[in-house]
């Protein structure tokens, strides 16, 4: 329960995590750089992510990457839902409305976007993790094939 939680505490029941359209083209234009933070955008570290991984609350993990760069090595137990197809598979992340969401790409960019096609479906607790995939890579924690 502590996962969601902590999750959840960001964001109270039907407020959308803010993301200006400044701070998402910034994001593009600089490529995701790790050391951006918009406004807005909650973020989670790969040690908090790893920690829950055993928690049955968990908060969902959602690769917004290719199915190719998915298949390639991701987070473990992260569902790949590449960003431009979250509108039409929300469905699939209904679980996510309770327990949060955290997304993730390479390096920034999609998984904004991503949370973006998630606010605007009504999903209301979401995170990013700190560093994507990159930064998860770097930490040395486990990778999922």
């Amino acid at each position: 329960m502590d996962a969601t939680r902590n999750l959840l505490s960001l964001h109270p029941p039907g407020a959308a995590p803010a993301l200006g359209c400044c701070a998402l083209l910034l994001a593009l234009a600089l490529g995701g750089c790790g050391w951006l933070r918009p406004e807005g955008v909650r973020f989670v570290t790969p040690d908090e992510v790893a920690a829950w991984a055993t928690s049955p609350d968990a908060p969902l993990i959602l690769d917004a990457r290719s199915p190719e760069e998915y298949a390639e090595g991701h987070v473990p137990g992260a569902i790949n839902v590449p960003f431009r197809q979250i509108g039409g598979r929300a469905g699939e992340l209904e679980a996510g409305r309770t327990r949060g969401i955290v997304t993730y790409c390479e390096h920034g960019p999609r998984s904004l976007l991503a949370q973006r096609a998630l606010a605007q479906a009504g999903f209301t607790h979401l995170a990013q993790l700190e560093g994507d995939m990159a930064g998860w890579r770097e930490s040395g924690l486990s990778i999922e094939r």
